[in-house]
């Protein structure tokens, strides 16, 4: 048995919507879909990257699209994966994406289609550890000037020691 599972990121509204791209040229239907739906005024929309291929190698990823499309739609953006890792994932969460998915098999062992570009649950476990501690540090930026007054008295230290080591 697979699941698909939605992961959004804390600093999001969770989407009631949500439509995927593909490696059609031109995914006119559901971006148009889209289009009507933001254009209405309906909220919780997110757009996701994905692969048709399963499992997607990584060289087909293309997370750059995530920043096209939040520019061209101005809507949360994110990934639905099937590359059966948590590498895109961890990924995405860097590059800022809003939703991620990944599919969920109980077991390596299960039969079915989206077994191999599924992850299983201590694989998620690793995913969304991974992610929050990625959010933590995209949430904290860090003041290097206040850092470095911090420091000041170490890197006193650290220079008389020095010196007095060269001077004998």
């Amino acid at each position: 048995m697979v699941f698909a599972l939605w992961y959004v990121l804390p600093r999001y509204d969770v989407p009631n919507t949500a439509a995927t791209t593909t490696m059609r040229a031109k995914p006119v239907t559901r971006l148009t879909a889209v289009n009507v739906a933001i254009e209405s005024g309906a909220g919780g929309v997110a757009l996701l990257r994905c692969n048709s291929a399963y499992p997607s190698p990584a060289e087909h990823m293309d997370l750059r699209t995530m920043a096209d499309m939040a520019a061209r739609w101005s809507v949360p953006v994110g990934l639905s994966d099937h590359s059966g890792t948590i590498y895109p994932g961890l990924a995405a969460a860097v590059m800022g994406a809003a939703v991620i998915e990944v599919h969920l098999t109980m077991s390596r062992e299960m039969f079915g289609p989206d077994v191999a570009s599924s992850v299983t649950p201590a694989e998620l476990r690793q995913l969304v550890d991974g992610v929050q501690f990625i959010e933590t540090m995209r949430a904290h930026p860090v003041d290097k000037d206040a850092q470095a007054r911090d420091m000041a008295p170490l890197r006193a230290l650290l220079e008389d020691n020095h010196e007095d080591e060269r001077g004998r």
